[in-house]
């Protein structure tokens, strides 16, 4: 079963929302490419692609492999970043656990007690 491999720079801010339709709809997949690996068929059925991302950034993954038995084509599509880290909503999480937590402590009398303390 021929497969190939592709690395595409996600400049259209895809993330990890990325599908195949999103893909197809670009026009010179080519200039977006940042490493490609031709269709070829492996008889010990292992695929192995190897390539050095240089550049932070978000980018996409397209594995293609054609049954020429069956006439299908399957296409997997996934999303990956380089360098950086995604904190996600993690941020917001432990801001809204503070708030709630202060508010908790105002109104229980935890002010009114620290200030008959002093």
């Amino acid at each position: 079963m021929p497969v190939d491999f592709r690395i595409i720079k996600d400049t259209q801010k895809l993330g990890r929302f990325a599908k195949l339709e999103d893909i197809e709809k670009i026009e010179n997949i080519q200039q977006h490419t940042v490493y490609y690996q031709a269709a070829a068929a492996h008889q010990d059925g292992v695929y192995l692609a190897q390539h050095d991302l240089s550049d932070e950034g978000y980018y996409i993954g397209i594995v293609s492999a054609e049954n020429p038995d069956e006439g299908m084509h399957y296409t997997a599509v996934f999303p990956f970043q380089v360098g950086g880290s995604d904190w996600g909503y993690i941020p917001a999480i432990l801001a809204l656990a503070l708030f709630l937590q202060l508010n908790y402590w105002l109104l229980n009398g935890g002010y009114q007690r620290l200030r008959n303390k002093t």
